[in-house]
């Protein structure tokens, strides 16, 4: 680096610094960018800026620093490497700057990955890979936050096996028109907090069945997040269906939600063993709200907990063919328990208003 003297105009000296800078950085991956920075300011003091300029200076390397933070990285893999090597271990914690992160897919097994992005932060999988998925894996512990999921039905976001736990956390789902299909919970524990969907095209806009569980089931836990102004399709709940153990819901909002009733033909009673809690949640001119609409709980052995939470103006829109008819005098077990809830202008095309829950428990 050249030395700079007192007899040089301080303004060129810091746009001549800071462009090296620049281009060396773009040269370097960003760990080689951030040493160069870390040794600037170290011989700062050997500078001979006016007092004003030498701030100029270190607030926009300062700024550069948080800027080309993994900057360079073009994979997601790129990225877990680059902290791996930084640190000369597991890549357990990693915060990922804005701009758009591609993956073949991360594999977390017997490991724990916690991911932090900004306000612009995507992870796309590989535009020549359908069918895959975005995070998976035995025994995997990972944390997903502040993060953008463009995504189509071909794609899982996660995939949580048995052992495993996923926690997403604040992170937005970003579909055309239809968004579904975006977790399957095989045996684990997914948990999703302050969840927000964004639609390129907001003509029409659909949900559909945004978590399924397989034969090994698993548990839910969704906090804290706000869905409204919809249709959900495919006939599915948007929250699990009968292969769940567990299905919590807490302080959680639904607004406007409607069953797409060309799907009707394939409503059904789902018969499981699902457990579905309900605490402190809104719902507000809902259809099916929990019979296949948000969550469903048409459940063998399994129990209804509802707790603090109102519905108001919503309709229970699953009509009935003479053949579903006769299944009414079939008998479920399971228990029902409400407290201290409100229902306000709730109306049902069949019986029962805004639940329609069976049981001779």
């Amino acid at each position: 680096m050249e030395v700079i003297r007192k007899s040089q105009d301080p303004q060129s000296t810091e746009k001549k610094c800071l462009t090296n800078l620049f281009n060396r950085t773009i040269q370097s991956d960003a760990i080689r960018g951030m040493m160069i920075i870390n040794r600037i300011l170290r011989i700062k003091a050997g500078m001979y800026f006016q007092g004003t300029c030498m701030l100029t200076l270190e607030l926009g390397l300062q700024e550069l620093l948080r800027a080309i933070t993994f900057k360079n990285s073009r994979t997601l893999e790129d990225a877990l490497q680059q902290k791996q090597e930084a640190n000369n271990e597991l890549p357990h914690l990693i915060s990922l700057g804005n701009g758009q992160y591609i993956t073949h897919g991360i594999n977390g097994e017997y490991s724990s990955i916690a991911i932090r992005g900004r306000s612009h932060t995507d992870i796309l999988i590989d535009g020549s890979e359908n069918g895959r998925t975005l995070f998976y894996g035995k025994q995997a512990f990972i944390i997903l936050k502040k993060l953008r999921f463009p995504t189509n039905q071909r794609i899982l976001i996660a995939n949580i096996q048995n052992g495993s736990q996923i926690t997403f956390e604040n992170n937005t789902i970003i579909g055309t028109r239809v968004i579904g299909s975006c977790f399957e919970v095989d045996g684990g524990e997914l948990i999703i907090s302050s969840m927000k969907l964004e639609f390129q095209n907001n003509n029409e806009i659909m949900v559909s069945k945004l978590v399924r569980f397989t034969n090994n089931g698993g548990y839910l836990q969704v906090m804290k997040t706000r869905i409204e102004d919809l249709t959900v399709g495919g006939g599915n709940a948007l929250f699990g269906d009968e292969n769940a153990n567990m299905i919590q819901l807490v302080k959680c909002r639904f607004s406007r939600l409607i069953i797409d009733h060309n799907e009707s033909k394939k409503e059904r009673n789902n018969i499981g063993q699902t457990n579905v809690s309900i605490i402190n949640c809104k719902f507000d001119n809902v259809d099916n709200a929990l019979i296949g609409g948000i969550v469903d709980s048409h459940n063998e052995n399994g129990n209804l907990f509802v707790k603090q939470t109102s519905f108001k103006s919503c309709h229970n829109t699953k009509h009935s063919t003479l053949e579903s008819n006769s299944n009414h005098t079939d008998v479920l077990s399971g228990n029902a328990e409400f407290d201290d809830d409100i229902f306000e202008n709730c109306t049902s095309s069949d019986f029962g208003g805004a639940i329609n829950f069976r049981s001779d428990g």
